[in-house]
């Protein structure tokens, strides 16, 4: 199973504030860029992220890492499934026989998710800088080389960037 981050960030690594607040940007060429990349695929996102959407998005289902063990007994709906840990998560994944599976955030899922992704789909937001309680994940480790960059055609603030893990050589 192919494991890929998805996210945005400012050029200062920012996603966002943290908590559950929505995303302090809105350009349609990312949330376009973020539907191509994950529609289909099963979503792996905490629960911060989870409550901030404006909904379940369709075509996607939605697992959710959470500590709270109301939400774990809740079991599996159609479209929702709560775990307490990013391994449950992907071992359901594995057991459903998802091709790929993307990791959508927040901060921690992402950070965590760098020890297994293989790939990241990343855009960075050139002209945006926040201030206050941030989320913010880590650098992309060096094991990562960058495979794609494309400068929006129609916002040139936004770079979509693609990195794959460098396979092991033995």
């Amino acid at each position: 199973m192919k494991i890929t981050l998805v996210y945005a960030q400012t050029k200062d690594c920012a996603i966002g504030y943290s908590g559950n607040k929505p995303l302090p940007w809105n350009y349609p060429e990312d949330l376009t860029h973020f539907v191509q990349v994950t529609r289909g695929k099963p979503m792996i996102m905490g629960m911060s992220t989870f409550e901030s959407l404006p909904c379940l998005l369709p075509g996607r289902f939605h697992h959710v890492l959470t500590r709270k063990k109301s939400f774990l007994s809740l079991g599996r709906t159609d479209r929702v499934m709560f775990h307490a840990s990013l391994d449950d998560a992907l071992n359901v994944c594995l057991e459903d026989m998802a091709e790929e599976v993307c990791l959508i955030g927040g901060a921690s899922v992402i950070a965590e998710g760098m020890g297994v992704a293989d790939t990241i789909h990343r855009t960075v937001i050139l002209n945006k800088s926040l201030e206050g309680d941030l989320a913010v994940v880590p650098e992309i480790p060096g094991e990562f080389e960058c495979v794609n960059v494309l400068t929006c055609p129609t916002n040139p603030d936004l770079v979509f960037q693609t990195f794959k893990r460098i396979p092991h050589l033995f």
